[in-house]
């Protein structure tokens, strides 16, 4: 599911055959900054003679009708006044308005894709800290490499993304766009002009297929993280259910909600606490990460496959030895069961006569340019 969707798009940086996509669909964004359909309105309205520019005939008969319009000057009658019609040309069409969505939506994936792979993955794994034998954290130490690896990707396509912001910025600024009110859409619907104007369809065509391929594969990373769930766990299930999922790991319990996102509860048994997490993705051509959601703030990781997902669920039961007093991680004296110096949560209990604390967000820690012994 997810790995085979995700292996067509080997890494989660912008590969050339994207990017080379991206600059194709601009070509023909350009074409319609400089070639744009437009809704022409028609109005009718009564110019003087000397202002009249368009004939039209029933207009002319209409004008002979209208007595209000003629004048009799040295026994001549002749018309001082004509109708004709007022042409105006609306750009704000409802397409103009879809390609301005598709190109600003375009530039913030693009932003906020290169922003992500610009930094590491998970920083504070360059800190060294590990483990041992009391928690799962040092599993994610193979974050590192793979951050490492992005990089490389980065700087290699680097230029080629940059010009194309630049290209996008560029097209913004046209007096097209200008223009165009800018809106959001929900949903796009298809115009005649959406299906037969060639350059229309295109972008049309781009955007169905982005949004058909981001909808289906979050479902299948969904689903497919349950299935994997139950396969790693099935000899320590404790409710299996479609949409439903539970079971014990070590001195946890694991409970999965499935809807449109997954609700995930961890009870540590030993104080009978539970933690409560949602776990949400945002995948798109240029944009795959885990949206994890803890104390009603929202944190972000970049994934690449299921196991970068369940690995991601297993660093939340980490658990160190600790001392009263004293931050768990980086050894400075606190007051709480938090630290303002590395950003740790955690709650304590005692098992085997020893001190233990469970750290509560892994994914949010500070241990950047610090030397940490656990």
């Amino acid at each position: 599911m997810i790995d085979k969707a995700l292996k067509e798009n080997k890494t989660l940086s912008l590969n050339l055959n994207v990017l080379d996509e991206i600059s194709i669909l601009l070509e023909h964004v350009l074409n319609i900054s400089s070639n744009y359909k437009i809704d022409l309105s028609r109005e009718e309205e009564i110019v003087r003679i000397e202002e009249f520019r368009r004939y039209d005939k029933s207009l002319l008969n209409k004008t002979m009708k209208d007595a209000r319009l003629f004048t009799n000057e040295n026994n001549s009658i002749y018309p001082k006044k004509l109708y004709q019609y007022n042409y105006e040309e609306n750009v704000d069409t409802y397409e103009n308005r879809f390609i301005a969505y598709l190109l600003t939506s375009l530039k913030e994936d693009m932003e906020e894709s290169y922003r992500m792979l610009e930094k590491e993955k998970l920083p504070f794994l360059k800190a060294g800290v590990s483990y041992g034998k009391y928690g799962t954290y040092s599993l994610l130490n193979k974050y590192a490499i793979n951050s490492m690896h992005e990089e490389n990707i980065i700087k290699e396509n680097r230029d080629y993304t940059l010009s194309l912001l630049r290209r996008i910025n560029n097209l913004l600024q046209n007096e097209f766009f200008k223009r165009v009110k800018k809106v959001k859409f929900d949903e796009v619907y298809a115009t005649n002009i959406l299906l037969n104007d060639k350059d229309y369809a295109y972008c049309y065509t781009y955007y169905l297929k982005n949004k058909e391929n981001s909808s289906i594969l979050k479902e299948e990373t969904i689903s497919s993280l349950f299935t994997l769930l139950k396969e790693r766990n099935k000899n320590d299930l404790i409710f299996d259910k479609k949409d439903f999922l539970s079971f014990k790991r070590d001195d946890f319990v694991l409970s999965f909600k499935k809807d449109n996102k997954i609700y995930l509860s961890i009870l540590l048994k030993a104080i009978n606490e539970k933690v409560d997490y949602e776990i949400d993705f945002k995948i798109n051509l240029f944009v795959k990460k885990l949206i994890l959601t803890y104390d009603h703030k929202e944190y972000l990781l970049n994934i690449n496959t299921q196991e970068d997902i369940y690995e991601i669920i297993l660093s939340l039961l980490t658990i160190v030895a600790s001392k009263e007093g004293i931050c768990p991680l980086c050894k400075k004296e606190i007051e709480r069961n938090s630290c303002y110096h590395c950003n740790s949560e955690f709650l304590y209990f005692f098992k085997e006569n020893t001190r233990f604390a469970w750290i509560l967000n892994v994914f949010a820690l500070n241990l950047e340019e610090e030397n940490y012994e656990i």
